[in-house]
């Protein structure tokens, strides 16, 4: 066979199944891949995971069949990976493995962060380890003897002991002057509202930016209204979306405080269930409602509506005649899978037709400009950037600002300061990846603790059907003296009638990452 025919069936022959009798062209070979590292080790020789480093380099350039082979180079068994390395960087010579080297001062950028493909960790991995086993567990056993758990009750009682306060802080009246003038207006409205004893609605929009003094004016004017009641319980509650955003102005979230729907259509509450809310907002007059633009038109035709069963005697008037205050910033985070309340295309969904009839019925509307959280002269450029990427506008000054602060352009002492920093990241897979990283790092003994399901249906229910409660997670133990031993737990049980509705969760000391946000997909942490 000549090497022209021999080239030409190379080429062409078909090598498929299908038909081996007709000819046919390989396939384009696929497109080169980036290879990703997980997790990476810190590069720094002072660095308590320098060690694992040094492991990984090795492991890309020296073949082998088990990581402890990798000690021994050129005949020499070295004490530890680190030393291993050593020698292999000054006698060696392998191509770039782009996973770093010793003690840079610059890390190298990742360009496809935002784009790369996360895959779920394995927490199974966790408990099964020789660090897992050899710990001794007996002192956690028990430890939790409550017959409540046992009996599926323990959380109602929970609830019963420790009722929700919706009470803030006592702030003296001279707080008031704090306020600068857009924030006093807001104020003055509500103050003056409430002392004259009005039953005229209010409506009112309050629009700022980050930092501009949002909760804080919200912590001081429901202070001084709960003041003015005296005797009576405050006049004012606050809510918002997500829990979260709630914890941040000492509220609810929306779904709780008024019983709305989580993954399931709207329905009517039970004369029962209706006075049980109407008992709770009795003496309550002003709602306020932070982060609204995580609210969808959906959602605000839901709360419309369940105010007004709730205050039948004003079921006429847009959410019962109840006075809202609409806090947030429309540039902030949009809702999931809803249509945002500005939105103003056709609508064929009659939730969100009504949805759109009641946010339009807001019809004052207070501007905070005045950045109250970056102040003075050092912070003037970092406030400036601040707002020019809000409105999507970045000058050249503020991008080379901005740019200076990448990653990649920190040194290795900087990046360091922030190992201990709470991360916010857009997908639920990112917070996955590093609180797995971050348990792994922390080289303590750990062990699965598996949810208790009760109910129809309970043990087939996802996490998002159970209100993103996990079937599954890793406690982890401590290597203290038995004395100083306490064990990070959450003891979780789940109950249902169709889907999973409550969970218990006790939680002693951990640092971990949360995810602000939606469902995987769109941008909370």
């Amino acid at each position: 066979m000549t090497p022209r025919l021999l080239g030409y069936m190379i080429t062409n022959w078909n090598t498929s199944k299908r038909d081996g009798t007709k000819w046919t062209r390989w396939g384009r070979q696929a497109k080169p891949r980036v290879l990703y590292y997980f997790p990476r080790y810190s590069s720094n020789r002072q660095h308590d995971q320098y060690d694992d480093f040094c492991r990984v380099k090795l492991m890309l350039a020296h073949p082998h069949r088990d990581p402890n082979q990798l000690r021994k180079v050129n005949g020499v068994e070295y004490a530890s990976y680190a030393l291993a390395a050593e020698f292999c960087y000054g006698n060696h010579q392998h191509p770039d493995d782009y996973y770093g080297t010793p003690n840079t001062d610059e890390r190298r950028p990742d360009p496809d962060q935002f784009e790369r493909e996360f895959h779920e960790p394995d927490l199974i991995f966790f408990g099964r380890r020789d660090i897992d086993i050899q710990y001794d567990w007996t002192p956690h056993v028990g430890r939790y003897a409550d017959p409540g758990i046992v009996q599926g009750d323990y959380w109602r009682q929970q609830i019963e002991q420790d009722r929700l306060d919706m009470d803030v802080e006592d702030l003296p009246l001279e707080v008031r002057d704090t306020l600068n003038p857009e924030q006093r207006i807001v104020y003055d409205t509500f103050v003056g509202h409430f002392q004259c004893g009005s039953g005229e609605q209010i409506l009112l929009h309050v629009d700022g930016g980050g930092g501009t003094g949002k909760s804080y004016m919200i912590k001081v004017l429901s202070s001084h209204l709960q003041r003015l009641a005296g005797d009576r319980p405050s006049p004012i509650w606050r809510a918002a979306p997500t829990g979260v955003a709630s914890h941040q102005i000492m509220g609810t979230t929306l779904h709780s405080l008024l019983r709305l729907p989580v993954d399931r259509a709207f329905t009517e509450l039970s004369p029962a269930d209706a006075n049980a809310i109407q008992k709770k907002l009795r003496d309550v007059r002003y709602l306020v409602i932070d982060e609204k633009s995580m609210l969808g038109l959906r959602q605000l035709s839901w709360v419309d509506k369940r105010l007004r069963q709730v205050f039948p005697g004003r079921a006429a008037d847009f959410f019962g005649g109840m006075s809202i205050i609409l806090v947030g910033d429309f540039f902030q985070l949009p809702p999931v899978a809803n249509k945002p309340l500005y939105f103003d295309g056709p609508l064929k969904d009659l939730h969100e037709v009504s949805g759109q009839a009641a946010y339009r019925a807001f019809n004052h509307t207070v501007f905070l400009k005045k950045v109250e959280r970056q102040q003075g002269d050092d912070q003037a450029g970092f406030r400036l950037a601040l707002e020019e990427l809000r409105g999507l506008r970045l000058s050249i000054e503020s991008w080379k600002l901005l740019s200076q602060r990448v990653q990649a352009k920190l040194s290795q002492c900087e990046v360091d300061k922030f190992d201990t920093a709470l991360r916010i990241y857009s997908k639920k897979a990112r917070v996955n990846e590093y609180n797995y990283d971050h348990l792994v790092r922390l080289k303590q003994p750990a062990i699965q603790v598996m949810a208790k399901n009760i109910g129809n249906g309970a043990d087939k229910a996802t996490s998002e059907q159970a209100g993103n409660l996990a079937g599954q997670f890793p406690a982890r133990g401590s290597t203290h003296t038995p004395r100083e031993a306490r064990l990070l737990s959450w003891d979780v049980r789940v109950y249902t009638e169709a889907v999973p509705t409550y969970s218990i969760v006790r939680h002693y000391g951990s640092q971990v990452t949360e995810h602000h946000g939606g469902q995987d997909g769109d941008g909370s942490v």
